[in-house]
């Protein structure tokens, strides 16, 4: 291992394998608090507390593991179980919200279909006035009788039916 300097603060060997002085590089298991440079600091509690190969403690149980302390939670810790009840409620309040948009689209939609409804309905009014006026006029212009007129209307008249 070089000598810590300014341009490299912690005297790594950058040419040689792995940056620790090693060719070849090292397993998760091979690391050791003494193959880390510590520039000074006490970095024994920090790996694994017996400055040994690095675990996560005799104590703990190893994430996806089965076992722990039991009940509801499991073996979680206290922010893994707050982060649970929280994502519960987190969970259900969107399944609330989730509802109350639904209901708030079926009433739009009914309000919406009511105002087709009613434009659908004027404007078969409009088309159906209009063609009796067109017909009448034609049958006076044309001498056409009351019944023949009549029957072009019956004819081509629109009939509204609500969607």
């Amino acid at each position: 291992m070089a000598q810590p300097t300014p341009s490299n603060p912690l005297g790594l060997d950058y040419f040689a394998g792995n940056g620790f002085g090693a060719d070849t590089l090292l397993s998760p298991g091979q690391i050791t608090a003494q193959s880390v440079p510590s520039l000074g600091y006490n970095t024994s509690g920090f790996f694994g507390g017996s400055g040994d190969v690095l675990t996560n403690g005799s104590a703990t149980t190893p994430v996806g593991s089965v076992g722990g302390s039991g009940g509801f939670f499991g073996g979680m810790n206290g922010m893994q179980s707050v982060g649970a009840v929280l994502g519960g409620l987190q969970s259900l309040s969107n399944m609330f919200l989730g509802f109350q948009a639904l209901s708030q689209a079926k009433k739009q939609f009914k309000t919406q279909r009511a105002f087709s409804n009613a434009n659908l309905e004027n404007q078969v009014k409009s088309y159906n006035t209009a063609l009796e006026d067109r017909a009448r006029s034609r049958a006076a212009v044309e001498d056409q009788s009351a019944s023949e007129s009549q029957s072009y209307i019956d004819k081509n008249r629109l009939n509204f039916s609500r969607i």
